[in-house]
């Protein structure tokens, strides 16, 4: 690292520092960028806000008679790369792997239905993945009080993938991804890479931000084992400085700021040299407001000085902080997995949750996890979410792994294949988890029928099978013959070493269909449920399905329109066919999961028997945007046609949204980090949904308690209002399995909630409690002055309250935009004199605050700039507060009043002074959310300057 440094300071051509002109930059390496997204992905997996599984389809073609099509596709957690950064942009590339899916090829031949030619389940094994170059964002929300570091993949101008076969499928393919991840709500698709707070006004930190990013020297080829090596610097404007830095010029050496053979988490923080010398704080307050969203903190190594304070480092977890291991797993029902706790120091709660059916979950013993039996998998893989809890650690002690089960370990594809005289053979190909040889093999064949015997085992396979090895194979279907419409023949994987196997399945079928079937394919997920059928005219205007006689090939039955699928499926295929009384017929495909059998509790729900929306407090808040009203949703299932209770998913539960029940337009959702709505924003007549409660005080109301049916789950979201009147709110729910949306209206008048916005109250300058008390000064030989005789002293200036309607209210948040401290001479600005340049009797404020939750607490603070100028003096700045402060939702302002602090010491640059000879701009937010934008400055009365007092000894307190 040291050397690293040196050649970047010994650069003979300028600038000599690697800041740039910044006050200090922050290096952020990939290994702890990956780190970061990877807990946060599981974070939000645990709290109902990760990506929607997503449905894509696209054409293999101009022509547009072979299509792929994906459902349920799930994008693994975000890694970074940055071989094509160049320091003059903030860009990099995200790739994600493709954990899950169900995979289609479909046929759409002119004047025939759309048919599934091949199925099978993704794995993350197979090599899926989607990447996209994009571009970090930097800012801070109108709603929000951080400076953010984001990835929001809605951003990204390209999506690429190799899902498709082809380069044309891709491209679509990339297109639909894109648009998809653009219509997810904002906390659903960012990430964060670490914020700022703002309004923690430390002299040392950072107040304005440039971002770039950049490619380790190591990083930039492609045989490198370390390829894409790099890291994002935040380059920072920091309170002491006058002004921000420069962007780097094109073609600039710029020596990278971690060393290559840097270990574990490294990192790096280079800062201006004096820093120490200024009083104002230690070196490592600079990042006192910084915060990744996970539990890392930044430990510094020894600090090298030269033109500029670098100081390597390595990013930990903090004490206490829990982390699950793997965070990431595969096992094979019939195996287990342990997973350890790093970090608790206590003992350990361990659990897990099926992400799409709850009830599907293994069992733990100790830390080992074990999946259910293969004969309980609806489908062959399922996504399961452990979690550590440790209740002695700090902030809940809570980690996550995600286990991605499967039924066995052979994995075939296709799982499904159909196919028509004239189509070319089969192509078969399987991977397994453990080592040895895979052998391909026909087992029977079978002939499905709509009579007594539906399934009637064949004495000859159908086709002809060619063991390629490494997994591979051909089979080549024969000509139907005989009668019998539909035959399937069963084909086996086999790894010789272990015995574990798989099945593929082959359905030849003698026609093509004539009607349009709806769903044409029924994937293994949705096969456990009953299915409605129709079918749809030509060019899908009308439906048909009233007019059709409904049967089954193989195993299941109909009840009207809907199939009812068997409990215990023989086979793995059965076949829906519809006759319009006529000469058309049409049919569908039913995938079963290999050797399914017991299914109780696993089905997904049908209808809902309990959506209420209430107002846990009361359902009224002021229209300021900050005030919330706490929303719970209480939703349970109906029990499945067997009469078996059913629970709501996670990922069902993640779909929950709210809609104005009058126009039934969205209320939108907050972004990530958002504490309030702002001003600006849109939204359906002033409202919106935040996932996250914030620390303003909501209004009390004394409600009835509601009995909670056993299955029934409960969130809680928090609305924010910026405009006056009622409005009425429903929730809605997906399921994601089956597509079906519920409304809570349906439910009846438990499933709407009336809420109110009030107007803001307004404020008169003499409800605010502003008061002057003398802490320390010189004595007066006048009685009775406090100033005219007084060279040094120390007011606090308390603001304690706003009084609204007779009831004081105190202030939760203090922002200021501008300068945090005041200073004047013996010169007023504005007169026509002349100010004399060694005028050294000074008054300079600072200020302290205590929110009300005691989450912030700024004992005595000063503007950065007046610590430079102090330091450029000789002056000490005082590093408390003298006599009593503040207490919690108070501000108070010190007016020090002092000689010995010239007013220009031809040591700084003019702007540290002109920045500070401004008022006091300072907004202030009360508990109830309401905003008082205020000013402060230096002032005095007529009346008060005959008692010989300046415009540089009080405080005069207005609204903006």
């Amino acid at each position: 690292m040291k050397s690293d440094m040196q050649k970047a300071t010994l650069q003979p051509d300028p600038p000599a520092s690697v800041r740039l002109g910044w006050g200090g930059v922050l290096a952020l390496d990939r290994t702890l960028l990956d780190l970061v997204l990877r807990e946060q992905y599981l974070q939000a997996l645990a709290n109902l806000g990760s990506m929607d599984p997503i449905n894509l389809e696209a054409y293999l073609d101009d022509g547009q008679r072979i299509s792929v099509a994906i459902q349920g596709l799930v994008l693994g957690p975000p890694q970074v790369s940055f071989e094509n950064a160049t320091l003059m942009r903030q860009d990099l590339t995200l790739r994600m792997n493709i954990l899950a899916g169900e995979y289609m090829r479909v046929v759409h031949l002119p004047g025939s239905p759309k048919r599934v030619v091949e199925s099978f389940t993704i794995t993350e094994a197979m090599g899926f993945r989607v990447e996209a170059p994009l571009s970090i964002r930097v800012g801070q929300p109108k709603g929000s009080r951080f400076t953010l570091l984001e990835l929001d993949l809605a951003s990204a101008v390209k999506f690429s993938t190799n899902l498709g076969p082809n380069d044309y499928s891709n491209t679509v393919l990339g297109l639909r991804l894109q648009e998809s991840i653009s219509y997810m709500r904002a906390y659903k698709r960012t990430y964060s890479l670490g914020h700022f707070v703002m309004d923690d006004y430390y002299p040392l930190s950072p107040e304005q931000f440039m971002v770039r990013t950049m490619a380790a020297p190591w990083g930039q080829s492609e045989d490198s084992p370390r390829h894409g090596d790099g890291a994002v610097l935040v380059f920072m404007k920091l309170g002491i400085d006058a002004r921000p830095g420069v962007q780097p010029d094109p073609g600039i050496v710029y020596a990278y700021p971690i060393a290559e053979g840097a270990t574990g988490v490294p990192g790096a923080l280079i800062l201006v040299a004096d820093i120490e010398d200024l009083g104002a704080g230690d070196y490592r307050d600079v990042l006192k407001t910084f915060s990744l969203p996970t539990d890392f903190e930044f430990l510094p190594g020894l600090p090298n000085t030269g033109v500029d304070l670098v100081v390597p480092g390595n990013w930990r977890k903090r004490q206490q902080a829990v982390t699950v291991e793997p965070a990431f797993a595969k096992v094979v029902a019939g195996e287990s997995i342990a997973f350890t706790a790093d970090g608790a120091t206590g003992p350990v709660q361990w659990s897990a949750v099926n992400l799409k059916r709850p009830a599907a979950i293994g069992s733990f013993s100790g830390a080992s996890y074990s999946p259910r039996s293969a004969s309980s998998f609806v489908e062959d893989q399922q996504m399961v979410l452990v979690t550590a809890t440790s209740p002695e650690a700090s902030g809940g002690g809570r980690s996550h792994a995600l286990v991605m089960e499967s039924a066995r370990a052979v994995h075939v594809a296709p799982r499904v294949a159909t196919w028509v005289q004239g189509e070319d053979p089969i192509a078969l190909r399987a991977s397994s988890v453990g080592s040895g040889p895979l052998v391909w093999t026909l087992v029977d064949a079978a002939l499905l029928s709509e009579g007594e015997q539906r399934v009637q085992t064949l004495d000859e396979p159908i086709g002809k099978l060619e063991d390629k090895g490494d997994g591979r194979a051909i089979f080549t279907p024969s000509r139907p013959s005989g009668t019998g419409d539909f035959r399937v023949q069963r084909i086996r994987c086999t790894n010789q070493q272990t015995g574990e196997s798989a099945e593929a399945a082959v359905v030849v079928i003698k026609w093509y269909a004539g009607l349009n079937v709806v769903p044409f394919h029924v994937a293994q997920a949705l096969s456990v449920q009953p299915t409605p059928f129709t079918v749809m005219s030509k060019d899908f205007s009308q439906d048909l399905g009233s007019a059709m006689t409904w049967t089954v090939s193989g195993e299941g039955e109909f009840n009207g329109n809907v199939y009812m699928p068997p409990d215990n499926p023989e086979f793995p295929i059965a076949v829906v066919t519809a006759f319009d009384g006529k000469e058309r017929t049409g049919y569908a495909i039913v995938e079963f999961s290999e050797g399914r059998q017991a299914t109780a509790g696993l089905l997904s729900w049908e209808a809902i028997a309990t959506f209420e929306v209430e107002a846990v407090g009361a359902p009224r808040c002021f229209a300021n945007g900050w005030q919330q009203i706490e929303v719970r949703v209480t939703v349970a299932a109906a029990n499945d046609h067997n009469h078996q209770p059913v629970k709501i998913s996670d990922a069902d539960m993640a779909t929950l949204k709210f809609l104005n029940a009058d126009s039934n337009n969205d209320l939108p959702f907050l972004a990530p980090m958002e504490e309030f709505l702002s001003s600006e924003a849109s939204g359906d007549q002033g409202w919106a949904v935040n996932k996250e409660p914030n620390n303003i005080q909501r209004q009390a109301a004394v409600n009835s308690g509601s009995s909670t049916p056993l299955e029934a789950r409960t969130h809680y979201f928090y609305l924010h209002s910026r405009s006056s009147g009622k409005i009425r709110v429903m929730a809605s729910i997906q399921n994601t399995l089956t597509g079906i949306t519920v409304t809570s209206r349906a439910i009846g008048e438990k499933g709407r909630l009336e809420l109110t916005g009030q107007d803001v109250p307004p404020f008169a300058q003499r409800a605010y409690s502003f008061t002057r008390t003398r802490a320390i000064g010189d004595t007066s030989p006048s009685e009775g002055d406090e100033f005219a005789y007084v060279d040094k002293s120390t007011d606090n200036w308390l603001l304690e309250y706003v009084e609204r309607e007779g009831r004081p209210i105190k202030f939760a948040r203090l922002f200021i935009s501008d300068n945090k401290s005041g200073v004047r001479w013996s010169w007023e600005p504005g007169s026509s004199s002349t100010p004399i340049k060694d005028d050294d009797f000074v008054s300079y404020t600072g200020f302290s605050f205590q929110s009300i939750d005691g989450g912030i607490y700024d004992r005595l603070l000063f503007d950065g700039r007046l610590y430079r100028m102090a330091k450029q003096r000789g002056y000490a700045l005082p590093r408390l507060v003298e006599g009593e402060g503040p207490g919690a939702g108070e501000l108070m302002i010190t007016l020090n009043r002092d000689t010995g602090f010239v007013r220009e010491s031809g040591l700084e640059d003019p702007a540290y002074r002109q920045a500070l000879e401004k008022n006091l701009t300072f907004t202030l937010l009360d508990m109830e959310g309401n905003v008082h934008p205020l000013t402060f400055d230096f002032g005095v009365t007529a009346e008060e300057e005959s008692r010989g007092i300046s415009h540089r000894d009080l405080l005069k307190l207005s609204i903006r």
